[in-house]
């Protein structure tokens, strides 16, 4: 097969080496002749030489702080089709092992194509939760098909280099890879920490074992290999010949280490200090909500605060950050004025039945409803939602689209995040310098030359430090916008107040939620 196209793809302009690339997948997967020895090395050229492409358009994506929806869709579609196609060319090779054709995949060969495909598999599952998203259905199964071939040839746990340029690593560890980044609560992550945990993780499922045999005083999650499902805890559970067993304590006392180095004022030990730092990445915070969910006595103690349950109640969706600002402001203007909403005055201006949404189980962080995508065709993960209660019209519950999965009877099940039960609204303007600094120290001279004459308003959710989650002060506002940190003048309840925006904390369709900290606060207006 020819391979000179590699040496003539399109310099500095990575998504159009992306499409070429693509391109040439395509039809190496639709190739119906049988795959031989030959076609296998190539694939693997193909693989090695096109891999730093691909890592830099995924930097792009992980990085960026603002990125328009088709830029966005773009990097995502390519990064992800990229996995997908190595995922399923991989796999024509398997397949030639397994029904013993004539152009026969040799055992010397197995392990690396199983390890390749689990690897691409992972990346394909790892780009879905960058949007919130579930595994894609059957993408469980096909990961449990690769392990159990692994098993059944006796190489889960042999050492191999997945990659020239790679450390060694085994099937199990990579499978392993993939359930352990399922397992967190993804909601409050970001992309960058989405993406961090999993470059951790690579050498941290190296640490532990797969195990047939349950022992339920130590392992804390189990797989069943014969459902289309990922990793879960293991509570009300019975042992089945298709599960297989893990304990994470290794894991959760590395991360306890390295907790306790940061209090310490030291660099954790194990942890490569290029892809830990970050001031956009609050570590502190992200080991806290990793051992939430891996250690087994902090687990403990977070279920008995976040359980969800079973209610049955109807509300109706505000969507789009202008207008749920518009929603809170309305309630928050008719309750301070102790004016009664009748039941049937909805103030979201959406119409019919088959708009409601059906809320089945909450609990104060989150909540599953059950809608009619039909009547709700705005429907995206990541959008921002309020919702509007058939019977308390007073209560406002800001969130955000995390999960959508389909049902039957054109039905589909949302998973959302609840952010604040508490929103308020408020105006902000940005303002601009009127003075040289004189004799003037730095920070008097800031705050005394800014002013914000002339300059346009735009609306937002002040939301109040929530202590639970260890989430400071923060500010839902219009993603066009946030450009970066700053100094702004905020006006809640006719109070005008000078604040600084810092860190983005999150950044999803139209809107973008910041970190902010209180300056000073002026005379309220009468």
């Amino acid at each position: 097969m020819d391979t000179q196209w590699l040496d003539k793809l399109p310099q500095n302009d990575s998504l159009a080496t992306q499409d070429e690339i693509l391109q040439w997948l395509a039809g190496f997967i639709s190739d119906t002749e049988p795959p031989g020895l030959q076609q296998l090395q190539v694939l693997m050229l193909v693989d090695e030489r096109c891999r730093s492409n691909t890592a830099l358009l995924a930097m792009q994506y992980v990085n960026a702080t603002r990125l328009s929806s088709e830029t966005e869709e773009r990097l995502w579609r390519s990064v992800y089709s990229y996995s997908h196609h190595f995922s399923l060319a991989y796999q024509r090779f398997i397949t030639n092992y397994q029904e013993r054709s004539e152009q026969i995949t040799s055992h010397r060969e197995l392990p690396l194509l199983v390890a390749r495909a689990l690897h691409y598999h992972g990346m394909g599952a790892k780009w879905h939760y960058f949007r919130y998203e579930q595994m894609p259905e059957g993408g469980w199964l096909q990961l449990h098909m690769l392990y159990i071939l692994a098993e059944q040839e006796g190489f889960a746990d042999k050492a191999l280099q997945l990659f020239p340029d790679g450390e060694e690593t085994s099937c199990s560890a990579l499978y392993l890879q993939v359930l352990m980044l399922e397992t967190p609560n993804r909601t409050n992550m970001t992309k960058k920490e989405i993406n961090l945990v999993d470059e951790w993780l690579v050498g941290w499922s190296r640490l532990l074992p797969l195990q047939r045999q349950f022992e339920q005083e130590q392992q804390l999650f189990y797989v069943d290999l014969s459902e289309d499902r990922g990793g879960r805890r293991i509570r009300n559970f019975e042992p089945t010949p298709n599960c297989r067993y893990w304990d994470t304590g290794p894991v959760a006392t590395l991360i306890e280490q390295a907790k306790a180095s940061l209090q310490q004022g030291k660099h954790p030990a194990g942890f490569d200090s290029g892809r830990y730092t970050g001031s956009d990445v609050d570590c502190p915070g992200l080991f806290e909500h990793l051992l939430t969910e891996w250690s087994r006595d902090a687990y403990r103690r977070q279920r008995r605060t976040d359980e969800r349950g079973e209610v049955k109640k109807v509300a109706e969706a505000i969507h789009g950050i202008f207008g749920v600002c518009q929603h809170v402001k309305n309630v928050m203007f008719v309750r301070d004025r102790g004016i009664s909403i009748a039941g049937d005055m909805g103030m979201s201006g959406i119409d019919g039945e088959d708009a409601n949404w059906t809320i089945e189980n909450e609990s104060l962080y989150g909540f599953g409803a059950v809608v009619d995508p039909e009547s709700n065709t705005w429907l995206k993960v990541g959008k921002l939602i309020a919702l509007d209660y058939e019977k308390n019209k007073d209560m406002t519950v800001i969130g955000v689209v995390r999960s959508i999965k389909q049902l039957p009877e054109r039905k589909c099940y949302l998973g959302i995040e609840v952010l604040s039960h508490t929103p308020t609204y408020v105006l902000l303007r940005g303002s601009v310098a009127k003075a040289s600094p004189g004799e003037q120290s730095a920070e008097v001279f800031l705050v005394s030359t800014l002013t914000f004459e002339g300059m346009p308003s735009f609306p937002g959710l002040y939301l109040s430090r929530d202590e639970e989650r260890k989430v400071p002060s923060t500010l839902i506002i219009p993603a066009i916008e946030f450009s970066g940190a700053g100094m702004f003048e905020l006006r809640m309840d006719n109070c005008p107040y000078l604040i600084r925006i810092g860190s983005l904390v999150e950044q999803k369709d139209d809107w973008a939620r910041v970190e902010v900290n209180m300056v000073s606060k002026g005379t309220r207006n009468q």
